[in-house]
């Protein structure tokens, strides 16, 4: 018992001399990195088979990109690459909304890099093709809801609509220039869509 209260009372006499106060008197006990364990952001395939439109919404689409059995294993967060409507919701808020660093690299799943940062990222045209790159497969289109640097535009009702009655965006697997904003076309067309995971 004896040698256990000594144990204690060494281990606390190290862990307090390993938090020794800074000059600004505060102790920070958060990793060399500030705390920020996002280093990249993997660009995925989340469906397996196309579908219309109708993902659910936000909160739709961000669960299947969650469940999706091609989302990367090392990673937390999982949110759909699309822009939901017009005002708050856009591919080019997902940093600020989500918040996750604009300034690390988006990759494929496989590695190779899509863009450096997200501000490359917004600004077509993209070093290469999604095809290319292991994202998605040539000769495929995928629901963006928006326009080249982010913007929602065609978004199937924020993506609630399946149906002819409204009009999706959509981008090319194919280009590099639209490879979000290839055309609009009726929400009951069969596509796939891409999540974001960090």
């Amino acid at each position: 018992m004896k040698s256990t209260v000594i144990l204690l009372l060494m281990v606390s006499v190290i862990f307090f001399a390993a938090c020794k106060e800074s000059d600004s008197n505060s102790i920070s006990l958060l990793p060399a990195d500030g705390g920020n364990r996002i280093n990249e952001l993997i660009l995925y395939r989340g469906n397996t088979a196309t579908t219309d439109g109708n993902l659910g919404g936000r909160v739709g689409v961000n669960n299947l990109c969650q469940s999706s059995v091609n989302k990367p294993n090392d990673k937390m967060d999982f949110i759909g690459f699309i822009s939901i409507d017009g005002t708050s919701d856009t591919i080019g808020s997902l940093p600020m909304n989500n918040d996750f660093p604009g300034n690390v690299p988006i990759k494929s799943k496989t590695g190779k890099i899509v863009a450096f940062n997200w501000d490359e990222l917004m600004g077509p045209p993209l070093n290469s093709t999604l095809a290319s790159l292991d994202v998605l497969a040539g000769g495929t289109t995928w629901w963006s809801g928006g326009k080249n640097g982010g913007d929602a535009y065609n978004t199937c009702d924020g993506f609630v609509d399946g149906t002819s009655f409204h009009d999706g965006r959509y981008g090319s697997a194919d280009s590099t220039t639209d490879w979000v904003e290839l055309a609009p076309q009726s929400c009951s067309n069969l596509r796939y869509y891409l999540c974001l995971a960090f």
